[in-house]
């Protein structure tokens, strides 16, 4: 009787020798082929064994799903398990993994919620940056969608303008074409410009769409009386702005030989400041 119910063993009954007992051959032999065949029997779990002959049916006893084959996925991981105390039902999370040794490898080393940590990073789409990001400065005259750097910028803005040089660049703030010629002005290109006022003739009132952050800007134009090549004196005219302010100047224009009004047909300005 090797192990009782309970998985618990006990010597055969008579096995037990005291003082002054005559022994034989069989006294030795009984217990002797008792503990032989406990010893190839399976040893029960009580004992310190798996209660079965085979690596499946040890799983099976142990309590666990997981395949031979699937927690064989940690042969040669290099997790530190020196102290692991997973359970029958924590190891089971192995059961239908399909990872590979390699790929849970890749977990060596870290120390917090894995997906807790991807949830901190940017989305590849749509994302938003904090503090100062970098990224590389295009090459001038890069026309892609690569992402342009404040660097790029810098250098870029010249090079659209063709502007050479360490000299800075000043933007125009408004500009206009004008057809005076019939008496009423009327604006055939411009920018910035809301409208034109008609003061009388050869005076006009031009109005900001957006207004001036101050009235100390420049007004550069000309005009000239004929929409031709002509350049007899009477065709030649003078532009000379006045009353500026945040949200409109005027300006008057003069034939150059009489120095009279004139409404010109071809007016044209530009403000920068």
């Amino acid at each position: 009787m090797p192990r009782n119910g309970s998985g618990v063993y006990s010597l055969p009954g008579g096995s037990t020798i005291t003082n002054g007992d005559t022994s034989d051959a069989s006294d030795l032999n009984t217990p002797l082929a008792d503990l032989v065949s406990d010893a190839n029997a399976a040893r029960p779990i009580v004992a310190g064994g798996t209660g079965a002959v085979s690596a499946s049916a040890a799983l099976v006893n142990l309590g666990l799903t997981a395949t031979a084959a699937e927690i064989n996925l940690l042969d040669g991981a290099t997790l530190d398990v020196s102290a692991v105390t997973a359970t029958a039902t924590e190891l089971n999370a192995l059961d239908g993994i399909t990872a590979t040794v390699t790929e849970l490898n890749y977990t060596d080393g870290v120390t917090s919620n894995i997906q807790t940590q991807l949830n901190a990073k940017a989305p590849t789409a749509s994302p938003t940056f904090t503090g100062v990001p970098a990224a590389p400065t295009a090459a001038t005259g890069t026309d892609t969608t690569q992402v342009a750097t404040t660097a790029y910028v810098v250098d870029e803005i010249p090079n659209q303008l063709n502007a050479t040089g360490t000299a800075p660049i000043f933007a125009c703030r408004a500009w206009g074409l004008v057809d005076a010629s019939s008496g009423t002005p009327v604006v055939s290109g411009s920018g910035n410009v809301a409208s034109i006022t008609d003061l009388g003739v050869g005076t006009f009132q031009v109005n900001f769409t957006t207004a001036m952050t101050s009235a100390n800007y420049a007004v550069i134009g000309s005009a000239k009386g004929v929409d031709d090549i002509n350049t007899t004196p009477s065709n030649r005219t003078i532009l000379l702005p006045y009353s500026l302010s945040t949200t409109s100047f005027r300006f008057v224009i003069t034939e150059a030989s009489s120095n009279a009004p004139t409404d010109a047909a071809v007016i044209t300005f530009a403000v920068f400041g």
